[in-house]
C-alpha cells in the first residue's frame, strides 16, 4: 500500500470534521437537562455518536445510566434539550420508534 492509499485510508476512518469521508451523525444529544422533584439525574449531558460506532454508558448505581437511555428512547421526555436520531428531534416515545430508536429493560427472576 502506497504512503497516498494510507493516508486516504486513514481519512475514510478520521473523526476529523474536516473529512469528507465522515460518517454522519445518527444519534446526538444536547444539553440534556432532567429532573425528578429536587433531584438532578442529568445537567448539560451531551453525546454525538456516528453511523457504525458502538458507545456504552457506564457508571454506578444511580448514576443515570437508565434515564439517558430513557430519555433517548422518549421514554421520559428531557425538562431541556434535545435529541436528534438521524438528524431529525425525537422527543416523544413515538417519535423516537418511528426513527429506531426503543428501550429494552431487564427484569429480574424470570426464571420463575
Amino acid at each position: 500500500m502506497t504512503a497516498g492509499c494510507r493516508a486516504n485510508a486513514a481519512a475514510a476512518f478520521s473523526p476529523n470534521p474536516e473529512s469528507r469521508f465522515m460518517p454522519a451523525v445518527s444519534v446526538e444529544i444536547s444539553q440534556i437537562r432532567k429532573t425528578f422533584g429536587p433531584t438532578v439525574a442529568h445537567d448539560d449531558v451531551g453525546l454525538r455518536a456516528f453511523e457504525g460506532e458502538v458507545h456504552a454508558i457506564i457508571g454506578g448505581n444511580g448514576s443515570g445510566k437508565s434515564t439517558l437511555a430513557k430519555v433517548i428512547s422518549g421514554v421520559l421526555i428531557p425538562d431541556s434539550g434535545q435529541v436528534s436520531i438521524l438528524g431529525k428531534v425525537a422527543t416523544t416515545l413515538h417519535e423516537a420508534r418511528e426513527l429506531g430508536i426503543s428501550n429494552v429493560c431487564h427484569t429480574n427472576g424470570l426464571d420463575g
